[in-house]
């Protein structure tokens, strides 16, 4: 009579997890994005026009994968153009609530930088990772808006062993979520 008791349990217990496995199978997100582009020893940039994208693939409803692409841009001295591109891709841990999904991942790529005056230019790619996580807002059963994305973005960019740059990058949008539900 034990076992049965401990089965009915079990079966009740196992089958409140099969509900909560509702999760959307891919996530795309979209909108503006703030890079403060720190390099070593140097004046920080502030970018303030920018836009980050992110294409998110959930293996089930706490682990994903995402690849996130980003391009922010400045004049941080007159009639100088520089843009810094991210190119990311990581795993994601997300907690999915019914209000909001609270997520953070660690992503690691490249980083191209480029700055242009007066018909010359100069570019350079380098090793990035980013650190951080966000919120994301339910509106509806598809549709949610990333109140907050924040990430610590780490590139190295030059040879020397000073030449990194501890840069700081916020970003807000839209979700949209497919498939799963």
């Amino acid at each position: 009579m034990t076992k049965t008791y401990v089965l009915l349990v079990m079966c009740l217990f196992l089958s409140t997890f099969s509900i909560a496995q509702e999760f959307p199978r891919v996530e795309v997100f979209g909108g503006y994005s703030y890079l403060h582009f720190k390099p070593e020893g140097a004046t920080a940039l502030n970018l303030n026009y920018g836009w980050n994208s992110a294409m998110q693939f959930n293996v089930n409803r706490l682990i994903g994968f995402t690849a996130d692409v980003s391009g922010h841009y400045g004049t941080p001295v007159a009639g100088v153009n520089f843009n810094s591109y991210s190119f990311l891709f990581g795993p994601v841990a997300s907690n999915r609530f019914k209000e909001a999904t609270v997520f953070v991942h660690a992503l690691a790529g490249a980083n191209r930088i480029s700055a242009s005056t007066s018909g010359l230019s100069a570019s350079d790619t380098a090793f990035a990772m980013a650190f951080g996580g966000g919120v994301d807002i339910n509106v509806t059963h598809h549709v949610s808006v990333r109140a907050i994305q924040l990430d610590y973005l780490f590139t190295k960019h030059g040879t020397a062993p000073m030449n990194v740059q501890n840069n700081v990058r916020a970003s807000a949008g839209v979700v949209f979520q497919f498939g799963g539900y």
